[in-house]
């Protein structure tokens, strides 16, 4: 079971928070000492993954699930308690070295619910597939992937991470590699002629044990095709093979069809390339993320990843019937306060406006530089399941959120066009 804590905020991260000195910080928790607990409450809730019920409880003025009249704490917090230990909201129930149990619940547990709900109320078709990639390789690419697929599985959702990438990382990333399976997600397309096929598939699926990570608290869960470096060859020859097969296109949307129905979230994870592989993948998404950083250069492969996708589009369209949508941006490894990566930052924010002809946008969330997110990676995949109380946590809880919020105002506009 995983370590959690609840550290309390230093002077320094709440001195940037409000955009003060660390020395205005001490001498006001001199000056006001009774406002310390909400200073150091507040920074919680708008910076960590998890805060305990009690902090949670207290932050909401127990003004909480249709029950306003419930006022005290302990009832509260056992309420909460059961509602996470029955899997109706996430949190997760933590006991440490004396065997005290503690719980613990995202301060954004309110919204989780709410785009929940208006998924539900507005019928919005599942699986939604997306796929992540950039024409530049370092780019982040699986790192977002996995952890958005993390994220969004711990929000209660099951999610399909599809290994796209001939070098493997998004496997290498969870510990999984060539001899822990028989099939790529490659083998499975040139072989989906097969009359046995859909129950080939479903074997080659991996399922990532969450139960291990978090006892029972985990709401969804995270499964897996993968792949290696083996495919780089085969990539080299499925124009070939796939002349039995139909269109080249489709033939990723074809395997996924399969097993769609076991699933609320594709995300497939690209390699550095525009070729035929990108509009496969393009075919089996509803949507596209460009992933990015903030490193000098890093920004000059938005044209080479978009423009190709524009290049595609019409028969995308022709596919699927619908306008093939470009989500987002995601900046990673940003460093706020560094000059360079603060003009990279703007400049990408204007970048990504001109080549989506303002479709589109970077996100608002922002990935930091850590090597929390490396150690991750050694085989666990997200840092979720690494370090669950770290803010990098919290970041990609925010982005998944944003993620889900432009799906759904994107369906609205196109309901309202109709």
């Amino acid at each position: 079971m995983l370590k959690f804590t609840s550290p309390t905020p230093t002077n320094s991260e709440i001195a940037k928070s409000v955009n003060k000195t660390e020395g205005s910080i001490r001498a006001h928790k001199k000056q006001h000492p009774e406002e310390i607990e909400n200073i150091n409450l507040k920074y919680k809730n708008s910076n960590y993954p998890f805060i305990k019920v009690e902090e949670y409880i207290n932050f909401n003025n127990l003004e909480l699930y249709e029950d306003d009249n419930l006022k005290d704490i302990e009832k509260e917090s056992n309420k909460l308690t059961e509602l996470i230990l029955n899997k109706n909201i996430p949190g997760t129930i933590y006991k440490d070295g004396n065997n005290v149990s503690f719980t613990y619940i995202p301060p954004i547990s309110k919204e989780i619910e709410t785009i929940k709900n208006i998924f539900n109320e507005n019928n919005i078709k599942k699986p939604i597939s997306i796929s992540i990639g950039n024409h530049k390789g370092g780019a982040n690419k699986t790192t977002n992937t996995t952890n958005i697929a993390a994220s969004l599985a711990y929000f209660g959702y099951k999610v399909l991470i599809v290994d796209f990438d001939p070098q493997g990382n998004a496997s290498g990333s969870f510990g999984i590699y060539e001899n822990d399976y028989e099939y790529t997600i490659i083998d499975l397309i040139t072989m989906s002629s097969q009359p046995d096929i859909k129950d080939i598939i479903k074997k080659s699926v991996i399922n990532i044990n969450l139960e291990n990570k978090f006892s029972n608290d985990i709401l969804g869960k995270l499964d897996i095709l993968p792949n290696n470096a083996s495919m780089s060859e085969k990539v080299e020859d499925l124009p070939t093979m796939a002349r039995n097969l139909g269109t080249i296109e489709n033939t990723l949307d074809r395997v996924l069809n399969y097993i769609k129905d076991d699933y609320d979230f594709i995300l497939i994870d690209l390699p550095p390339r525009t070729d035929v592989i990108l509009r496969t993948a393009m075919i089996a998404s509803d949507y596209f993320i460009i992933s990015l950083n903030a490193q000098p250069f890093a920004r000059l492969g938005m044209p080479n990843i978009l423009n190709p996708i524009r290049k595609y589009e019409n028969i995308y369209k022709q596919e699927k019937g619908k306008d093939f949508v470009i989500l987002g941006g995601i900046v990673g490894f940003y460093e706020k306060g560094v000059t360079i990566q603060d003009i990279n930052y703007e400049q990408m924010k204007e970048d990504i406006i001109e080549c989506t002809k303002e479709t589109s946008s970077l996100f608002n969330t922002t990935i930091p530089k850590s090597t929390i997110i490396q150690e991750s990676q050694q085989g666990e995949g997200a840092v979720l399941f690494t370090s669950p109380t770290n803010k990098i946590v919290r970041n990609f809880f925010d982005l998944t959120l944003e993620i889900l919020e432009r799906i759904i105002i994107n369906k609205m506009t196109i309901e309202e066009g109709k």
